[in-house]
């Protein structure tokens, strides 16, 4: 065990860099534990023993705007650039579709686990968790959408010049929560990804904009031939959501890529219709998700 806690500790130096919160932001992938080290009076007869490299899982979860835009509420104040006549802003979506890698999100958490104990009686990766959150920008809606999209042109204009964005804005990654992994056994680990109670990130350039919720618990399995997982959670259903295991896919869904819309927003609001899922499946490379039950089954709507 002191030889693969070595190896945790190289790797930990290794991982803890800082990262600016904001649309473009490093890629993440699974983290892979060097070991190494020598075994008792081996320094001085030349023999060196090399323990076995800790199995680790990198968990990440990504919400984000598929479409190219949302169109503000118009009963918002907030809503639009000046007074004769009031112009209507539009924010900017993420405009992609599910992707491990993609550089631009609303809100993204990373953590690694290891679910052997032998190797680390904690279950965690230290230095591994990452609370990151992307940015808001608005534009005026009748300038930015006169081609129909928002582009690169729309923030900074042909040909160099200046663009129709109004603001931006990045969102506060305070109410996103990376709780410690729970040992559930000598080769099994839970952990927890989750939102604040009051609330995880939000649209920072509108007062009083609902926040983006959740709460995943994932449970890594690694006592059989193959690991497998197991997750249960709830989001609130807008905008998408996407979750890997070691880049492998366990959870997406997404209202598609049209554009946003006051309904879609509505989801936000708390109880509004949360979406309660249950994933499980074995953790190989595989283009889907091996189980999910179900996408679609929403909560009983609370009283607001």
């Amino acid at each position: 065990m002191t030889f693969a806690r070595a190896a945790l500790a190289l790797l930990a130096v290794g991982f803890a860099t800082a990262v600016t919160a904001g649309c473009r932001t490093p890629t993440v992938g699974p983290r892979r534990a060097v070991s190494g080290s020598a075994h008792g009076g081996a320094f001085a007869t030349g023999a060196v023993s090399r323990a076995r490299p800790p199995r680790t899982f990198t968990i990440v979860f990504t919400t984000f705007i598929p479409s190219n835009y949302v169109l503000a509420p118009r009963i918002h104040p907030q809503s639009y650039r000046g007074l004769f006549p009031p112009k209507l802003l539009v924010f900017a979506g993420d405009d992609r579709g599910f992707d491990h890698d993609a550089t631009c999100y609303r809100a993204r958490q990373v953590v690694t686990v290891i679910p052997d104990q032998a190797d680390d009686p904690t279950g965690l990766l230290v230095g591994s968790k990452q609370n990151l959150a992307g940015c808001s920008e608005s534009f005026v809606a009748s300038q930015a959408l006169a081609d129909g999209r928002i582009d690169d042109r729309d923030r900074v204009g042909a040909l160099g010049e200046g663009g129709v964005e109004e603001a931006v804005c990045a969102a506060d990654s305070g109410g996103m929560i990376i709780e410690d992994p729970v040992r559930l056994g000598p080769h099994t680990v839970s952990v927890r990804l989750r939102t604040a109670r009051t609330g995880g990130p939000r649209n920072r350039l509108v007062f009083g904009s609902p926040s983006i919720d959740w709460w995943l618990d994932i449970t890594i399995d690694t006592s059989g031939s193959e690991p497998t997982y197991q997750v249960a959670g709830t989001w609130d259903g807008y905008p998408a959501a996407e979750l890997y295991i070691n880049r492998q896919p366990v959870f997406q869904a997404t209202p598609g890529l049209r554009p946003g819309s006051t309904g879609d927003l509505l989801k936000l609001l708390p109880g509004y219709g949360d979406v309660r899922f249950v994933a499980r499946g074995t953790l190989k490379r595989s283009p889907t998700p091996s189980s999910v039950e179900p996408f679609g089954r929403r909560l009983p709507r609370r009283a607001l």
